[in-house]
């Protein structure tokens, strides 16, 4: 992460709490802070109904859709971390 500065995850199951979440709180905690992170996964929503492939396909869980967010997220040069924590910080306000 140090010498890339990106962190891209992927995870077929919700993203509040998940892999991702994991992942920036490890980050947090040996003060590294890269210039680009996002987390690929099912959102904290009801989830549609559907095939394997369709859900896929809704979530962004496919190859090409996977291949693209990795292709946008090494062009981004600016540091992303203050806007993932203003997100989270306003969502805790709103169940708080």
């Amino acid at each position: 992460v140090q010498r890339i500065g990106r962190v891209l995850t992927v995870e077929e199951n919700a993203l509040a709490g998940g892999f991702g979440s994991a992942v920036l709180e490890m980050l947090e905690e040996h003060d590294v802070v890269p210039q680009a992170f996002r987390r690929i996964g099912v959102p904290d929503t009801f989830m549609e109904h559907g095939s394997q492939a369709e859900l896929r396909e809704a979530y962004g869980l496919t190859d090409d859709a996977m291949i693209a967010e990795a292709v946008r997220l090494c062009s981004q040069g600016r540091n992303l971390l203050p806007s993932i924590f203003n997100g989270i910080r306003s969502r805790l306000e709103k169940i708080v």
